[in-house]
Order: structure tokens, then C-alpha cells, then sequence
């Protein structure tokens, strides 16, 4: 990891010191040899400036594997891929909006093929309408409590 730029753990909040990646080989049913990737973030001691005061790791947070073949297969049939909070830290932005765009792109596929009772369209079409609302009224909280810290703080 680059010494300039700072990643946050997605599972404690604390600033990644270092990425493992761990690859581990196991040989499957079928008598090949399967590789799995798995992420760990190490967390070092810091002082209360933020400072690492030794390199001994205090703590690793399991951050998943590099790809979900398991679930996916189950997943895969309905549009949407498993993802593990690396790919937060990775790709730089939040999970939630891969698998909202996934779950967008699945419903406008089964509207275009006809797949979707009205009955579960008028449901998704309330559903969506109150979240929409809700996440405008929150982004305005925010973004009102967001500007006020940034002028207590200069």
C-alpha cells in the first residue's frame, strides 16, 4: 500500500496499516488443484495522534475472499454477484450501490421480458417511491449537519 493514500477498513473503521493476501491452495473432489484468495487488513498500535508506534499487528479484520463461487451460483440465477468489502476498498466505493444497480438492471430485464406479475411491479414501483423519499429527506439532514461540522471546524 502506498504510503500517501489511506484505506479504511470496512469491518472496524480503523485505517488499514497493510493488506494481506493470502492464497491458498486445496485439491477438490475432482483431484485438481483449486486456488482461493482471501484479504486480511492488519491493524498496527497508534498512538493518540494517529501515529503507529510499533509494527506488532494488534489486529487483522477477515475482509472475505477474492471471488464468491459458492454463492454466486445460487446468486448468479438472480442477477446479482456476491461481492466482499475488498471490492469496497478496491473499486472505492460503497457495496450497497453495485448490488442496488444489479438489482435495478434485474428488474428492468424482467420488465422488458414480461417476467413481472403487475401485482410485484406495484409493490417494487411503493417500495422504491418511499425509499426514494426517505434517502432525499436523509441526504438533506446530512448534508445540513455535514456543512455546519465543516464551518465549526475552520
Amino acid at each position: 500500500m502506498s504510503g500517501t493514500t489511506h484505506y479504511v477498513c470496512p469491518k472496524c473503521g480503523q485505517p488499514i496499516d497493510y493488506l494481506e493476501r493470502r492464497v491458498v491452495r486445496r485439491k477438490g473432489r475432482d483431484g485438481q488443484v483449486h486456488e482461493h484468495v482471501y484479504f486480511y487488513a492488519w491493524h498496527f498500535a497508534r498512538g493518540p495522534n494517529g501515529e503507529i508506534l510499533y509494527r506488532n499487528v494488534v489486529r487483522k479484520c477477515y475482509l472475505g475472499p477474492d471471488k464468491y463461487v459458492y454463492a454466486n451460483v445460487i446468486q448468479g440465477k438472480l442477477g446479482v454477484q456476491v461481492r466482499g468489502p475488498i471490492q469496497e476498498i478496491v473499486e472505492g466505493r460503497p457495496l450497497i450501490i453495485d448490488y442496488l444497480e444489479d438489482i435495478a438492471k434485474v428488474i428492468e430485464d424482467r420488465m422488458a421480458k414480461g417476467q413481472m406479475s403487475a401485482h410485484t411491479a406495484q409493490q417494487l414501483a411503493d417500495r422504491c417511491q418511499g425509499l426514494t423519499d426517505r434517502l432525499r429527506q436523509y441526504a438533506q439532514q446530512r448534508a445540513v449537519e455535514e456543512s455546519k461540522a465543516r464551518g465549526d471546524g475552520q
